[in-house]
């Protein structure tokens, strides 16, 4: 089947661009108190979309639901059981889920200032712009049906520290690449670490790094205002309302930086020095972003130009993790090529990749990257 071209005009604009030139931005957490206004308000929105255009934009504007918004906007049951079961449950729906993140005593989401039980919210509506822009930006489009439609369980400002996280590292450095222009065939095996990953991993409607079609919504053609939507790709019977769409997670954190600096002062001699090469031990970056291990001269398939520098590098030379702890930070967020370590020969690799020898532990601890990679877009 020949890949069909994407259309950008249907996606939303920050799976693309983070708009991190926009440095001004709010996300308003909102509650639908009237549906017909709600809808009002979505038809005429003017909702970002992922296409390039001649000029940079100079404001943005994202939607995005929970289950309890698609229930409140009257989206029927059926449609809504097509969704995976994790958006179903919310990020609060399951303790067993609460332990694996970490959202445990102080941190539980009983004490969440809004998402906990009881406390999800229906929408989340972000805007971006650019210095000075953004107040005007938000009065434009809370309009009549705005506040008819809308209560905000929560305003969520943002500041602009030119890059940096809170503890004063470079942020937003590593992202994967998305194949836009369809042009990747998802293999089985990699035996070298590459930056470019299949559409399906990201949006819902195409092929993912196993080659298959993600669980989504879709509706039969009779089915009412089906026929606005395009077909499935993996499902010609089928109107795809998934297509095009995709799962963000939003989440408030909050970093004690005194305390993250005084638990290093309290591992290390007093000394600055010491205390900054742990915190760098610990993220596996310099303060700068610079990584803990050589980079590639080749580079790596899927990084371009403009990052290299920063993430033309794999693990291959640091099997025991001598120069990039194993904890580290960069190292679990992105494994590269961890799951496969370099070897003395190609039919040590094969063996590996078939699964026969007799590996140490820490040679297969992390499974293959590809089909774990997502997109972050930090906002301090």
């Amino acid at each position: 089947m020949n890949a069909a071209q994407v259309n950008t005009k249907d996606i939303q604009g920050l799976v693309r661009f983070g708009y991190a030139a926009l440095t001004e931005a709010c996300f308003f957490l909102l509650n639908i108190r009237d549906v017909a206004s709600a809808r009002s308000w979505l038809s005429s929105a003017p909702i970002s979309a992922a296409e390039e255009l001649p000029v940079p934009p100079t404001t943005a504007l994202q939607v995005a639901f929970t289950r309890e918004g698609l229930a409140a906007l009257e989206v029927s049951g059926e449609l809504l059981g097509g969704f995976s079961a994790e958006f179903l449950s919310g990020m609060s729906g399951e303790e067993s889920r609460s332990r694996r993140l970490g959202d445990v005593g102080a941190s539980s989401p009983q004490t969440w200032l809004w998402g906990g039980p009881g406390n999800v919210p229906h929408m989340l509506v972000m805007f971006y712009a650019q210095p000075g822009k953004l107040s005007p930006w938000i009065q434009s489009l809370q309009t009549v049906h705005w506040i008819a439609a809308f209560g905000v369980l929560a305003t969520l400002d943002t500041s602009d520290l030119k890059g940096k996280e809170p503890f004063g590292f470079n942020d937003g450095i590593s992202q994967p690449t998305p194949d836009w222009k369809r042009e990747r065939t998802a293999p089985s095996d990699e035996l070298t670490y590459g930056n470019l990953v299949s559409l399906g991993e990201f949006l819902l409607g195409y092929p993912n790094e196993y080659g298959k079609y993600s669980y989504r919504p879709v509706l039969s053609p009779d089915a009412y205002c089906s026929s606005v939507l395009a077909f499935a790709e993996d499902q010609p019977n089928k109107r795809d309302f998934g297509l095009n769409g995709t799962y963000l997670v939003l989440r408030q954190l909050e970093q004690d930086v005194r305390g993250f600096w005084r638990f290093l002062d309290g591992q290390t001699v007093p000394n600055a020095l010491a205390r900054q090469n742990l915190a760098e031990a610990m993220v596996g970056r310099r303060m700068d972003g610079t990584p803990l291990l050589p980079l590639r001269s080749a580079g790596v398939p899927g990084i371009d130009a403009n990052s290299a520098k920063q993430n033309s590098f794999t693990y291959d030379l640091d099997r025991e993790g001598t120069r990039c702890p194993f904890g580290a930070h960069i190292r679990r967020a992105n494994p590269r090529n961890a799951d496969l370590p370099a070897s003395t020969g190609p039919v040590s690799r094969l063996l590996h990749t078939l699964g026969f020898g007799n590996p140490l532990y820490r040679d297969d601890v992390i499974a293959s990257t590809r089909f774990h990679r997502m997109i972050r877009h930090g906002r301090e």
